[in-house]
């Protein structure tokens, strides 16, 4: 079947010549029998009437040929499409009304999908992919060498510290960048290349290695003019010196899209509080062929003691005992936080396609009425009640497409408005895109949109002989009470799911309005917050290193004098300093033992979170204080 199927698309594809050879062979037959008869004595004239006689109807011969060759569905099909676009031609305001109510439903899914393609079903723009894992656990840095010599499931692991910004200053301007720390290996393990130059070398991290960087396309575009000679240039990145060893391409975006600057960890181990007692970091690793990720996330939970022996103070007995999975596949790990919101938005785009499919099936139901003689006509002039149908489909294929096409385009304008809109926080949305693959769902939601728009004619054809359907339809159909039944039903389902979305919408915006009203404890009116992160080198005492958080005697003065300078300002009443925001879950958090308030044998230890604020912190933000006082 399949290679018929292929004959007839090759015979499609290639139909002129086929309908050419097809008469070239015809003619030569008749020439043939022409000749042939000659030859036995009968005059030319009446040689060619006599073989044309014999031979039948020339049209009949191609009819039959073209069925045999498979063809015969496509000509059929070709006539039921210019049908159908003059039927839609008679009846514009119809015609007007389904395609706008499809192209808003197919051109909402379209634009929705494209999100939940980009963010969730994408695979990662890394080779193998499918092998990257990411340690759900936030380890400080230092545990690095404890995990990489005593795993056995990966290939190779690296490790990147959380968020953070780095200041740039170049050719006598300063700005203000997304940058990372990451391990050397980081690059290696991902399968990430340079679109200039090169990424980070084993031991680049190690304590005494060359200060180096690697910065993305964007920013030698944007900040260096794309210049080739970027590579090898040294540049002040938070007050220090490094040299640019590579750019890599706009496509890397990882682990969170705008960062333009990474740089090496410091993992020595002389800077205990930077390397054991900053923010921490993340892991990721590729497993190795055959190595399953159950076991990856066994041998992690037996390599917790050992882990949590190698901190340089003590840390509680039951640290890390988490009941969740501590390995997940880096693609789950980044699409896994948004996984649910974005599955109901495309639920609930599903409903209101649902719902523009079942009003255009009752239109065409109620249409049918109108049509009831000619498809009588066309029953019994032969056509069987399978023809008839697939015409009613192929009517609802053309409409459906032209809507999609409409669709298609909304969604192309709507779609980046709705990535704006979406939380900053949502992963992966550099990979939004009206793609083929965004294309290809969209074409398959034509073809259901065109069959349920169908079902209400399909179910209510004339299921009468020729000569019947020919005077029913002269006389009036007698279906009537069958088909207001169909109506009904039509009409009940789309209240019903009418009714469904907008509880759902009622119950959204419900929550919306009791989240708006919780009490924050702060008061949030006129109030305006500034990032501020000295260079670490600026900070460093002249007799001492540079430590990491910053702890020299510059930076314990510039605090105070920013906060009395902010408070001289006109119009501003208060000012406070603090290492977070509230509610921007940028909060420290560290494991603790309460005296007299054991953890029970298997369950998670208590966690301390912490913020460092000033003197002036609580009356800025407006925190009430219940007991005690503030600050000095």
């Amino acid at each position: 079947m399949i290679g018929r199927l292929l004959d007839s698309l090759r015979v499609l594809l290639g139909r002129r010549r086929f309908e050419r050879e097809m008469d070239a062979e015809l003619a030569a037959h008749l020439e043939f029998q022409t000749e042939e008869l000659i030859r036995r004595g009968v005059p030319e004239p009446e040689a060619r009437r006599r073989a044309r006689a014999a031979f039948g109807a020339v049209e009949g011969v191609k009819e039959a040929a073209r069925a045999a060759r498979g063809v015969r569905w496509a000509d059929e099909l070709r006539g039921d499409l210019r049908y159908a676009v003059r039927t839609l031609r008679k009846s514009p305001g119809y015609a007007a009304v389904a395609v706008l109510t499809l192209a808003l439903g197919l051109g909402a899914n379209t634009a929705i999908f494209s999100v939940v393609d980009g963010v969730l079903l994408k695979p990662l723009p890394f080779p193998g992919s499918d092998r990257l894992v990411r340690v759900n656990f936030g380890y400080p840095v230092g545990v690095l060498w404890t995990y990489r010599s005593a795993t056995t499931s990966y290939t190779g692991v690296a490790a990147y510290a959380y968020g953070g910004e780095v200041n740039l200053f170049d050719r006598g301007s300063a700005e203000r960048l997304k940058g990372r720390p990451v391990s050397a290996e980081f690059f290696s393990v991902l399968g990430a290349g340079a679109l200039l130059g090169r990424t980070f070398r084993a031991g680049e991290d190690a304590p005494g290695a060359t200060p180096v960087a690697v910065i993305s396309e964007g920013l030698w575009r944007r900040r260096f003019g794309a210049d080739s000679g970027i590579v090898g240039r040294a540049i002040l990145i938070d007050g220090s010196p490094r040299e640019v060893v590579g750019v890599v391409p706009r496509s890397f975006a990882f682990p969170t899209a705008g960062t333009d600057v990474w740089i090496p960890l410091q993992l020595d181990p002389k800077l205990v509080a930077s390397v054991w007692g900053a923010d921490g970091g993340t892991f990721i690793g590729r497993l190795k062929p055959g190595v399953t990720l159950a076991r990856a996330d066994a041998e992690h939970r037996a390599l917790i003691p050992r882990i949590r022996d190698a901190f340089p103070y003590k840390m509680p007995d039951n640290y890390g005992q988490n009941p969740r999975n501590h390995v997940r596949m880096l693609d789950e790990a980044i699409g896994g936080p948004v996984r649910g919101r974005l599955s109901l938005l495309l639920a609930a785009v599903a409903l209101v396609l649902l719902v523009a499919c079942v009003n255009v099936a009752n239109l065409n139901l109620t249409r049918l009425a109108a049509r009831e003689r000619e498809i009588a006509v066309r029953q019994a002039l032969g056509g069987s009640r399978l023809r008839v149908a697939r015409q009613l489909v192929v009517e609802q294929l053309v409409v459906a497409a032209i809507g999609g096409l409409l669709g298609v385009a909304l969604a192309g304008i709507a779609t980046p408005a709705l990535v704006r809109s979406l939380p900053p926080d949502t992963p992966r949305l550099d990979q939004v895109a009206i793609d083929t693959r965004v294309l290809l769902f969209s074409g398959l939601g034509i073809g259901i949109a065109a069959l349920l728009a169908s079902l209400g004619p399909l179910v209510r054809l004339p299921r009468t002989g020729a000569a019947e359907s020919l005077v029913a339809g002269v006389r009036g159909s007698s279906a009537g009470p069958r088909r207001a039944r169909l109506t009904a039903l039509l009409v009940a389902t789309e209240v019903a799911l009418s009714v469904m979305l907008a509880i759902g919408a009622l119950i959204l915006v419900r929550s919306l309005g009791r989240l708006l009203a919780v009490d924050p404890g702060v008061t949030v009116e006129r109030l305006v917050t500034a990032r501020v992160t000295p260079n670490p080198i600026w900070c460093k005492d002249q007799a001492g290193p540079c430590t990491c958080p910053p702890d020299g005697g510059r930076c314990l003065g510039f605090f105070p004098a920013l906060e009395e300078r902010l408070a001289a300002l006109p119009g501003v009443s208060r000012v406070g300093l603090s290492t977070s925001v509230p509610l921007d879950g940028g909060s420290f958090s560290f494991p603790m033992d309460i005296e007299d308030h054991p953890v029970p044998k298997g369950q998670p230890a208590h966690m301390l979170v912490t913020h460092t604020v000033s003197p002036g912190y609580f009356t800025a933000m407006g925190i009430p204080l219940l007991a005690g006082r503030s600050f000095t």
